[in-house]
């Protein structure tokens, strides 16, 4: 649980921070690129602990004292299971077909998404239009081990 606490208190101090940079710059590309790099150890955590805990195709469930936890619930929460249903689809066969690979990355992008919305902001890009679009949504980021 140490593990748990330690990154996602660390991506709450880096994305207050980030916030705080974006309040006085209002640089919105260096603001998703700092939530970006703030989310990637957390979301590389979730890889890893699902490739850990996965039997077949399903990944296993966090335990209840980590799920307890409000750091947990305010930056995991209910993308938890998102993430878990498109790690399960990744194949773990060394040969895969390209389409499968792509229909779980697909699923990977937006179980991203979703866990990025429920961190507080929303990336969206069209890259047929070349708009993208980086939006806050929320302004707690709580460091705090609670």
């Amino acid at each position: 649980m140490k593990d748990v606490l330690d990154i996602l208190c660390h991506m709450g101090q880096e994305l207050a921070d980030a916030s705080a940079r974006f309040e006085q710059s209002a640089h919105r590309a260096q603001l998703r690129t700092d939530v970006y790099n703030a989310c990637g150890p957390v979301w590389t955590w979730i890889a890893l602990w699902a490739a850990e805990h996965r039997d077949a195709d399903e990944v296993g469930q966090v335990p209840d004292d980590i799920e307890q936890l409000k750091i947990w619930q305010r930056y995991i929460g209910p993308a938890w299971q998102t993430m878990a249903d498109a790690l399960s689809r990744l194949p773990v066969a060394v040969h895969t077909p390209p389409e499968t690979l792509h229909q779980a990355a697909e699923g990977v992008a937006k179980a991203v998404a979703k866990s990025l919305e429920h961190i507080g902001f929303r990336h969206t890009d069209n890259p047929y239009n070349w708009q993208e679009t980086f939006t806050v949504l929320r302004q707690d980021f709580p460091p705090a081990r609670e």
